[in-house]
């Protein structure tokens, strides 16, 4: 989900930046309370017009009708204009998407950091004036933990592994809190199967260059016969001795196993003749 969630938020803050609106959640509220107030005064005032004669109510309708038209136009420009009132139309859909993504993030299992840090940008916008800091702290929690580990006091990158082992002592530490404990759990578990990941992806890039450059992969496997074959007195092929330098006792093996094949071989061969 990270990934996807990421891509559309990402997304939505250039759709967001390049639409030119102000509107904010309380500002379309403001506007929504506004437009309501104004149809209840319409509808107030419209049927507030009676008159025994059919034709003159219609009249008199007809004619508020009109007059309200000029006080609409006027409430338009009060909250910035027709193109503000349009706006709001794209506001409501770009809260309705970072509503959905944000109920996906937050009740997904892995939380991963950067998904935090765009949700974090965008709730100023779309959250109530009174949630925003409750959101923004919910966030940085997880941008914390998501971060922790990550980096030496020189700010390089830490290899997965040690981030793990890190991790795992954070999360056998009693001082923290259920909650906290939660997610450092989760977190533990996220960064687990990113090593996975890593360590499969590094494979899959070995055996595809080893196959383009024609290498054969058993070359990258440690075969402790190798050594052994290598260490042999004996050609396997052959059965010949190895040309190589042989000591006293070597040699004298050597030649009385030379002189039992020659034995052997006439007496084979004497049996042969009878």
């Amino acid at each position: 989900m990270a990934t996807d969630a990421t891509k559309k938020l990402q997304e939505l803050i250039e759709d967001v930046r390049g639409s030119g609106s102000t509107l904010t959640v309380s500002g379309a509220e403001k506007i929504d309370a506004a437009t309501k107030q104004k149809l209840g005064l319409f509808q107030a005032g419209l049927a507030s017009i009676k008159d025994q004669d059919p034709s003159v109510e219609a009249r008199r309708k007809a004619a508020f009708s009109i007059g309200n038209l000029g006080a609409n136009f006027a409430l338009k420009k009060m909250f910035g204009g027709e193109d503000s009132l349009n706006d709001r139309k794209g506001f409501k859909k770009q809260r309705q998407a970072y509503q959905e993504l944000k109920t996906e993030y937050l009740s997904s299992k892995f939380k991963d950091p950067e998904t935090a840090e765009l949700l974090r940008e965008l709730a100023p916008k779309f959250e109530k004036e009174s949630a925003i800091r409750t959101a923004q702290n919910d966030y940085n929690k997880i941008i914390s933990i998501g971060n922790f580990g990550t980096t030496d006091p020189d700010g390089k990158p830490i290899p997965l592994d040690k981030q793990i082992q890190a991790l795992q002592l954070r999360v056998e530490d009693d001082r923290i809190s259920t909650n906290d404990m939660a997610l450092f759990s989760n977190e533990l578990e996220r960064r687990n199967m990113l090593l996975q990941d890593e360590v499969y992806k590094t494979n899959e890039l070995r055996d595809e260059q080893a196959f383009e450059s024609g290498r054969d992969l058993t070359a990258d496997t440690y075969n402790p016969m190798q050594e052994s074959i290598a260490n042999e007195p004996y050609d396997l092929k052959t059965g010949e001795l190895k040309n190589r330098q042989l000591s006293p006792a070597e040699q004298s093996a050597s030649n009385r196993a030379g002189l039992f094949n020659i034995l052997t071989k006439k007496k084979d061969e004497i049996s042969f003749g009878e």
